[in-house]
């Protein structure tokens, strides 16, 4: 460019112009950030899923899974485009909601590493059981029609079944499709039948349950004398030592005509009673375990009467004892920061969640404030230590935990993390320490994308309710470090606010922002950071870029506010 100036004694002047056209930063792109699988116990896998990796520029990509054994990932090249395949497997997993996560690393992309969440939720497997679990009926010639005999239907949740007889014609049910629970009335027909013992099966059959078919043998004795006969035949009680008695269970005892009986037993575990002393009756049977060690013992119900010809009759009762369920020790497969997933380092203070197996109950407990208005070291019956100093959990789940680490750890090194449930204590897991790995959190709460971030009169930022250029928004983060006053995890930021003790700054489409405050979130716990940014007044309208920097960290680089 040429300046001239008929009045200047150095015109004409140049002055030299250099453009430099800089290829834009490479970003990788998934094509989901989340995934939900269901399972069945105790059934086949669920069928894999995919998420494509895309990248501006070829590059390297890699992989790593957090959550448990259950969550497998293979990608199907090395560099961009990529295909992630995922896949989540119920063996050995109890019924629960399991979270796990895929950690998506390319060097050299600005917004690398990204997350995908993996909400893997098991049902329980549905199981049939059937009562009385085998039937028998006696018929003396030329007496009345055995009476009809009720087959007990039950699933641990609704199922529906299909029932059918095989092997006689003789047997017929009141219903050959059912929803549970349900009663099945059996009637037998011995018709023209001569003397003789006949047999047929009953078949209880579910296309979701796991121990579909069940199948109930049916015995029908025609005799020209009186007999007796008892459904079931035998009896089995299983408890486990030092647990509860068995549930009471009971038989049915007829006879081909009125016979009068008495009962005894054979062992001082076993108790019986009958309704009546006369055919047709209910016998009511229990065992009392009570201070019996593990084992299998055995014992008898003898059923005595002056005018069957198959007296006495025998009932064997199996009493089966087994060891005490032992719960295996929490597994740590993976901490990362609960607002992006990133992994790099962990600040005091920061909330963090905790991926591995058998951390905690089945069913999810969130945390609630105690009387003083702080949160307990303890939750659902989990503690977390880190360096032996306890941290605070948030939520508790068999396969995570939400929680937030002491502000008086270290800044380097390493620390180890404990998980203890169930008088059980997770092998020591290794996490680094820093001074700062501030991340922000975002809207979808997949680590990147709209941030969680208020307008000025406190309204949520969205497409639809941007904030004006100029004005002051409310960003919240994660992982910022120590605050002075100095503050305790769990306790909760009321009057008292603390100040991020790093230098820190915010961009906003690459334009420096004013940083109004930066310190503890008011009304929320400890751990929660604010940043009040006032927007460039220059901002185009869109989704913009928003960086928040403390100390020698920065937020991801793809979180965005919406701006008029």
């Amino acid at each position: 460019m040429i300046v001239t100036s008929s009045g200047a004694s150095n015109s004409p002047l140049t002055v030299p112009v250099t453009l430099t056209v800089s290829a834009p930063a490479s970003t990788i792109t998934l094509s989901a950030n989340s995934l939900t699988f269901s399972g069945t116990a105790t059934m086949s896998a669920p069928p894999f899923q995919t998420v494509n990796v895309t990248s501006s520029a070829a590059s390297s990509v890699s992989i790593a899974t957090g959550g448990g054994q259950w969550l497998a990932a293979s990608l199907s090249s090395s560099t961009t485009p990529a295909t992630i395949t995922i896949s989540a497997n119920q063996a050995n997993l109890a019924a629960g909601t399991y979270g796990g996560v895929v950690v998506i690393t390319a060097p050299g992309n600005s917004n690398s590493p990204l997350a995908v969440n993996v909400r893997f939720v098991v049902s329980q497997a549905t199981n049939l059981t059937v009562a009385p679990t085998d039937m028998s009926f006696v018929y003396m010639v030329g007496g009345a029609t055995p009476a009809s005999q009720s087959l007990t239907i039950t699933a641990n949740q609704s199922a529906t079944v299909q029932t059918s007889v095989a092997g006689a014609s003789w047997v017929s049910l009141s219903s050959s499709s059912v929803n549970t629970p349900s009663t099945i009335t059996v009637n037998v027909s011995p018709g023209s039948l001569p003397v003789g013992t006949y047999q047929a099966a009953i078949s209880i059959t579910s296309s979701g349950a796991a121990n579909s078919p069940q199948v109930v043998p049916v015995t029908l004795i025609i005799s020209d004398k009186g007999m007796l006969a008892s459904s079931p035949s035998s009896l089995t009680f299983t408890t486990t030592a030092g647990g509860s008695n068995p549930g009471v269970q009971s038989i049915n005892l007829t006879a081909s005509a009125t016979a009068q009986f008495t009962l005894a037993k054979s062992a001082s575990w076993l108790n019986v009673s009958a309704s009546s002393n006369s055919t047709p009756a209910t016998l009511t049977v229990s065992a009392n375990s009570s201070g019996m060690p593990q084992g299998v013992y055995q014992g008898s119900i003898t059923i005595s009467s002056g005018t069957a010809t198959n007296s006495p009759m025998t009932i064997p009762v199996t009493l089966s004892i087994t060891k005490p369920l032992v719960t295996s020790a929490p597994t740590i497969n993976t901490v990362v920061n609960g607002a992006s997933y990133d992994m790099n380092g962990f600040a005091p203070g920061s909330i963090v969640s905790i991926f591995g197996n058998l951390l905690g109950p089945q069913t999810g407990t969130v945390f609630s404030l105690d009387g003083s208005g702080t949160l307990a070291g303890t939750l659902g019956g989990v503690t977390v230590t880190v360096n032996g100093i306890a941290a605070t959990p948030l939520f508790v789940q068999n396969g995570q935990i939400n929680a937030i680490l002491p502000f008086n750890l270290g800044t380097s090194g390493q620390a180890t993390v404990e998980v203890q449930y169930n008088d059980q204590t997770s092998v020591d897991f290794n996490i680094p320490l820093v001074p700062s790995d501030v991340q922000l959190f975002t809207a979808n709460a997949s680590g990147s994308g709209p941030g969680s971030i208020l307008n000025q009169d406190y309204s949520v930022n969205t497409a639809k309710n941007p904030a004006a250029p100029g004005s002051t928004i409310m960003v919240y983060a994660a992982g910022a470090g120590t605050v002075t006053p100095a503050v305790a995890a769990g306790d909760v930021a009321g009057d008292k606010l603390s100040m991020v003790t790093l230098p820190y700054l915010a961009t906003v489409n690459g334009e420096p922002a004013n940083v109004v405050y930066a310190g503890t979130a008011p009304s929320l716990l400890y751990g929660v950071y604010q940043f009040n940014i006032q927007l460039p007044a220059d901002l185009p309208a869109g989704a913009q870029k928003i960086v928040v920097t403390v100390g020698d960290s920065s937020s991801q680089s793809d979180v965005t506010v919406y701006v008029k």
